[in-house]
């Protein structure tokens, strides 16, 4: 698999206008007829969304405004329909709604909810609520609660003036995001360090809206507008205007593939428009397949090795807690290695990968000796000089899987490793010449939905010599949680007749298979 690159490219704002609060011209309206109810109402919107990006500036044909009416029983509103050509509001009275309905509410306020990827809902009743029964809307929305009205000879008169909505906490901000090169049709998800859903879910039946404000990270749902993908959410008070090392990850549900950005240290902004690159772009984009086990935890395992392109393809070989191999890319299965790493000095002691290979002189956490541990250690006397620092989890730094392919990609645990192994959650199959490719390994099928990985026999690295490999039947993965012997780590290895975890000594050549939590 070719090395990845990742560009951290500067992030374009798409800033067309930098006014805020700005009434839009409301389309001319005229008087319209709909169930005997005669509709004069002005839709204006004033959010600080003034540029011509994916998140609608402007209403497109066929937008849809759902008006609700206090006292009026679920499901029955009033839908306003943009027809561009003639640049007005188009009413359809829906669900039976009818001119007695909204001239016997006692108190005349209506609530209208714009979702400008929301046009084709329909609106349901749950215990008294107006609910979207056919869509679960997350993103970007626009609203007008409890606005007065006049309903005088069958005439139905106001103004609404469409808003965003209020969040919690008035430091938090409204955040867009557009991205290109994505696949029509697909059900794509974004999830952003610091960035967190707004999910709209209802009216009341007295004209209140609720929505929810998810965590940060959570996955936001993405919305097709011409070529572009539109994700919309709250930026955290934490980051706004701040400089924060941040990431991207956009879920390709449809076709099980993670696409992940690092975009480096960056400044994000409240209220813009953030153009986040074309997914199709290698140079900017990670891409890499995940198979759903429908596993208890809802972990879901990569499709292949770090640093390999395909599932019978071995990939790169890791020391524990090394985010690199220790050869140069491309000469993962060459034995003996001819192609090793050039020297290095770490905390002043050479590491010599083309002298020892895969052995504790050239590990990354240690002065060249089992005994002299500089990192991840319990134990004073395996560390150096004595040090412990107790840390048991490989931080995101020494994560290879993190590190390389960036986003919520990281590496199995040893809780991980123990849900894959279980019988009650998976059989896994001995292959030999597995697909007719000449790899031997193991196929792990899921007992709930038949979905399988196939973990190839990769042998691993001692020293300098690729050990036991595919024709031998074994192979060694590593996960990222420690023993209670420092010098060692939890792994999990496939052998001709068994498989399982195991734990081994963490200067070996191991492969890794990453997962998404």
């Amino acid at each position: 698999m070719k090395k990845i690159i990742v560009i951290i490219a500067a992030i374009l704002v798409l800033m067309a206008c930098n006014k805020e609060n700005v009434f839009l011209e409301s389309p001319t309206n005229s008087v319209q007829e709909t169930s005997g109810i005669k509709v004069n109402l002005t839709i204006t919107r004033s959010d600080d969304i003034t540029t011509k990006a994916t998140v609608k500036s402007a209403y497109a044909n066929n937008d849809v405004v759902f008006v609700f009416f206090k006292g009026v029983t679920a499901p029955k509103y009033l839908e306003m329909k943009y027809n561009s050509s003639l640049d007005t509001w188009i009413p359809t009275a829906k669900n039976n709604l009818t001119s007695s309905d909204i001239s016997g509410a006692a108190d005349r306020k209506m609530t209208a909810i714009y979702l400008p990827y929301g046009s084709a809902a329909t609106v349901a009743a749950s215990e008294g609520n107006f609910i979207f029964s056919d869509m679960t809307y997350s993103g970007y929305f626009l609203k007008a609660e409890q606005v007065d009205y006049t309903f005088d000879e069958n005439v139905l008169s106001g103004s609404l003036s469409m808003m965003a909505p209020t969040l919690s906490n008035n430091s938090d901000k409204l955040i867009h995001f557009d991205i290109s090169g994505f696949t029509s049709g697909h059900n794509y998800k974004l999830s952003q360090d610091y960035v967190k859903p707004l999910t709209f879910t209802s009216v009341s039946a007295n004209g209140v809206l609720s929505m929810d404000e998810g965590t940060m990270g959570d996955a936001i749902t993405g919305y097709e507008d011409g070529s572009m993908m539109s994700f919309s959410g709250i930026l955290d008070a934490s980051a706004v205007g701040n400089e924060l090392d941040y990431q991207f990850t956009i879920d390709d549900l449809t076709s099980s593939t993670l696409y992940t950005r690092d975009a480096g240290t960056k400044t994000l902004s409240s209220s813009k428009y953030i153009g986040i690159g074309a997914i199709n772009n290698t140079s900017v984009w990670n891409a890499f397949e995940y198979v759903d086990l429908g596993l208890p935890s809802g972990i879901r395992w990569a499709k292949c090795n770090l640093g390999a392109s395909s599932e019978t393809d071995y990939g790169d070989y890791y020391a524990w807690g090394v985010t690199y191999p220790y050869y140069e890319i491309g000469y993962a299965k060459e034995n003996p290695q001819n192609h090793w790493r050039a020297n290095e000095t770490i905390a002043g002691y050479v590491k010599s990968y083309s002298s020892y290979g895969y052995n504790w002189g050239p590990y990354k956490y240690c002065m060249g000796q089992s005994n002299c541990i500089t990192k991840y250690c319990s134990d004073s006397m395996m560390g150096y000089e004595g040090f412990t620092d107790g840390k048991t989890t490989l931080d995101p730094e020494d994560d290879a899987a993190k590190t390389n392919l960036k986003g919520r990609w990281c590496m199995p645990s040893k809780d991980n490793i123990e849900e894959l192994c279980s019988n009650s959650n998976c059989t896994w199959t001995s292959q030999t010449n597995y697909n007719e490719s000449g790899v031997n390994g193991y196929l792990v099928t899921s007992k709930s939905n038949g979905n399988s990985i196939f973990f190839p026999a990769v042998g691993y690295y001692l020293g300098k010599n690729l050990v036991e490999s595919s024709n031998h039947f074994v192979g060694s993965y590593w996960s990222s949680t420690l023993t209670s012997f420092s010098a060692s780590a939890y792994a999990y290895g496939v052998g001709t007749s068994s498989y399982g975890l195991i734990t081994d000594t963490r200067i070996y050549g191991f492969c890794i298979r990453p997962i998404i939590p």
